[in-house]
Parts: structure tokens; sequence; C-alpha cells
């Protein structure tokens, strides 16, 4: 097959030949984007929001049945906020109150951990559906090859965007230069640059020859990508420039870092960030309160750190997790699985220092008009297809491809 024909098919099969400019000019397109970048940052296993922003103390010792052991008079007040006293919420409150809402008595209507967290991430019980991160991602028509960042949590795509993990600082480094003995020391090449770029152009010319005696579109798309990862102006080089120096302290923070450095290059545009513990159905309180310490340590590291590379204007953060948990604790001091929760919310174009939905002293959660959010006894509940369908129009990701192929289940609210 001549190099014509091999054009002609692949143009045929939405393929397309790369080059190091067309390389450039992807680059060039990714770090042009200028829309919010969207953080989801899961809680994993359910946590209890009545330990965080939606606050259900005892009046006494001798009350019976409580919700939490911890007393009302501990529950403390930030602008809109009642808070419960876990001193790592507290702090991001008063950090971040006027750029926060919370959304209280969300109804996730499952007590099952995998429907619980599809329904928290993607406005959808269906298996499948893919995270709100992840058509995010997809949208921008020159998107970068690492749109879409996972962490974990929940990071299923439905096929509408490639999926990118990077475990750590050094890994990205090491993979960007991979000449390099030691990836902080550019005087440990292993060859001169002349002999560099005379490697890395064989390669380019072997692959273009084995391109011209393939005929299958999937061979010639895996060779696309590879053809792509050899370049040497990549996208890992571009992100390998602004990674921080050391790394940070906890996995959540170091995830943060990771993911910020992606968007400070231009590489990537939304994320997934995960933390894990909570589901306590034992030693409740103190288990608890040490992840939701972590969860929102993490939360605060994240808004600093998108501050100091110059993205706290654009950071979506939505924090949410599986559902929630009983108000009552169990025979072993825990508490089980309970499907009313709460979600967190910052970014542009949301209002903050704002709370929407309650709760009534058992959780069980008020119904609102849904035109004034306002309680209405013959109202509605909030449920994540609500808030995915309002969330899917603040992107303008409600597009009719996307919702053909994946709809939400409910009409939007006028959250925002």
């Amino acid at each position: 097959m001549n190099r014509r024909d091999l054009l002609k098919m692949m143009g045929a099969a939405g393929l397309t030949a790369a080059s190091p400019t067309w390389l450039a000019r992807r680059a060039h397109a990714s770090q042009s984007y200028t829309g919010p970048l969207v953080v989801t940052l899961h809680a994993g296993g359910g946590w209890d929001p009545t330990m965080i922003c939606d606050p259900k103390g005892r009046a006494n010792e001798n009350a019976t049945d409580p919700v939490n052991h911890y007393f009302t008079d501990e529950i403390t007040n930030v602008g809109s906020f009642d808070l419960a006293p876990v001193p790592r919420v507290i702090e991001f409150f008063q950090a971040y109150r006027d750029q926060i809402l919370a959304l209280n008595g969300v109804d996730n209507q499952t007590n099952s951990h995998e429907t619980g967290t599809r329904y928290a991430w993607s406005g959808r019980t269906d298996p499948g559906s893919p995270a709100l991160s992840a058509l995010s991602a997809s949208l921008p028509e020159d998107r970068a090859s690492m749109a879409f960042l996972s962490h974990g949590g929940y990071d299923l795509t439905g096929g509408a965007v490639p999926i990118t993990r990077l475990p750590n600082t050094d890994t990205v480094r090491q993979l960007a230069h991979p000449y390099l003995l030691d990836p902080d020391s550019q005087t440990s090449n292993l060859f001169t640059q002349s002999t560099q770029s005379r490697l890395q152009q064989a390669q380019l010319d072997r692959l273009a020859r084995q391109k011209e005696t393939s005929s299958l579109p999937r061979e010639i798309r895996a060779m696309q990508r590879l053809r792509e990862a050899r370049v040497g102006d990549n996208e890992l080089a571009l992100l390998a420039e602004v990674l921080p120096a050391a790394e940070a302290d906890t996995k959540l923070q170091r995830q943060a870092q990771i993911t910020m450095a992606c968007f400070k290059a231009g590489v990537t545009t939304s994320a997934s960030l995960s933390a894990g513990g909570f589901d306590t159905h034992g030693n409740h309180d103190e288990s608890h309160t040490s992840s939701l310490n972590y969860l929102f340590d993490g939360a605060r590291y994240i808004m600093e750190e998108a501050e100091r590379q110059g993205l706290a204007d654009r950071i979506l953060l939505l924090i949410g997790s599986d559902f929630g948990r009983t108000p009552w604790y169990n025979a072993g001091n825990g508490k089980d699985h309970f499907s009313i929760t709460s979600m967190l919310m910052i970014g542009p174009g949301i209002p903050g220092n704002r709370v929407i939905g309650r709760t009534d002293e058992r959780v069980t959660p008020r119904r609102l008009d849904p035109d004034t959010l306002k309680v209405d006894d013959d109202g509605i509940r909030i449920t994540p297809g609500h808030i995915h369908a309002t969330l899917r129009q603040h992107l303008g990701i409600d597009t009719p491809e996307i919702q053909a192929q994946w709809p939400t289940s409910f009409d939007s609210l006028p959250l925002f």
C-alpha cells in the first residue's frame, strides 16, 4: 500500500497521520482551553453528612437513641453553615465559606455502594454510565490525549474519552525524559542531543514504514498513538515542566499536585480524585472523624494548590459520596448505609455561602418547591439526577448527542 492510499484509508477511518507539527498544534489547542476545570472528590464508603454540614447533636447525656454523640452546643456556625465539631471540616468552611454551596437532604435512593457511587457522579443508575468529569473532558474537539485524569473514585467513561492514570510525580518525570538516568538532572543524559534526535527520528521512520504495510484501522490507530508518545514535544514533557519539586505528604495531596500540574500544563481538563475510609459500620465516631479530617485537609490542599498554580478561579470542585449513614448507631457503635446524603460545590458561576435543602431531626429530607427551592410538602426531593441535569447545563455538556446516549432522569433545578 502506498502513502496516498494509506492516508485515504486513515481519513475514511477518522484517523490522521501524526507529526511533530501536528502534535505542537494539538498541545497549543489544549493549552488554549479556558473553560472550567472539573475536579470530583469522592469520599468512598458513604460519608455521614450529620458530621459535616447537616449536624444533628444530642441535647444532653441522657438523650436516647441519638443521631450523634456530640452535643448541640458543639455545633459551630460559619456564615450560612452549621457544622459538626470536626476540626478540618470547620477549617475548610472558614477558609472557603463564601465559595461553598452545600446541598443537604440529597436522596441517592439506594444503600448499594456501586449504585450509589454511580448515581452520585453520573446522575444515572444504569451500569456503564459515564462520570460527569469524563463527559466534561470529552467535549473539546481538539482535546489533549490526557484530558481526563483519574486517581480513583467513579471514573467510568462510557467510551466518551480515554482515561489517564499518573501515580506520582517521579513516574511522570521518568516517562517525560526517557534518556535521563536521573530525571532531575539534565547532565545525566545517556546520549548527546544529536544522537538522541537521530534515535527519535529512526523510531519515527520505522513506525511510518510499519504503517504503510498495515491495513487494519486498529493497528494504524495504535501506531499513531505510539508515534505521538515518541515525539519529543509531547504532553508529558509539557507536564514535567510544571510539576512541583517535592511531593506532598499524603496520597490525596499528591493526587492534587499532579492534577493541578496537568491543568497548568494544559494537558488535562477534568480529574477524579478519591479518599476512602467512610464505610464505618463499627467505631463510627473515631474512624469517621479521622477520615473526614483527612478528606477536608486534602480538599483545602486542592484549593491551595490551584491558587499556587494560578487556577483558583477556574476550578469546579465537587465533593460527595456513595450515600449517607444511618441516623442511629448499631450494636457495634457504628452506623450503616442510609440513602440521604449531602454534596458540596465550589466553582465559577456557583454562588457561595449557601445551603440548599433541609432534613428533620432524624435526617428525613424536607421536600422543596422545584422553582423556589423553599420547603414545600408538595414539592420534590433533590436527587443526583437533578444535580447532574443542572451541572450538565452549567458546563455546557447537555448536548443533543450526550443527552441521546446518556439522558438525565430528572429536570434541572435553579441551584446556581
